[in-house]
């Protein structure tokens, strides 16, 4: 988790679905706002988790904090750890026998 116990607990006392802009909600959980954009993009349904007023992303607080909970966290292991699992192999990663007809 992201916060302390202390904050936690502040975080979800606050008042529920009210939105406020993403930029804010993202300094509030310690992310960086391209973080949370991606959460956007990729997990959050338009009109549960976010809205959009004018030019302005609107997070829903209540709904947000609750799918960071539930979510979060098994979004988030690809920090670092896919970079093992990328590499790729070689063709000649297993060594080969060489078997030559020349005499």
């Amino acid at each position: 988790m992201f916060l302390n116990d202390e904050q936690f607990k502040e975080f979800m006392s606050a008042t529920f679905d009210i939105p406020m802009p993403r930029d804010e909600w993202a300094d509030m959980i310690g992310k960086p706002d391209s973080t949370v954009r991606g959460w956007q993009e990729k997990h959050w349904t338009y009109g549960d988790q976010y809205i959009v007023v004018g030019h302005q992303t609107m997070v829903i607080k209540g709904r947000a904090n609750k799918w960071l909970i539930n979510y979060g966290t098994s979004a988030n292991k690809t920090d670092g750890s896919e970079s093992e699992s990328n590499e790729r192999e070689s063709p000649t990663s297993t060594p080969l026998k060489v078997v030559s007809q020349i005499q």
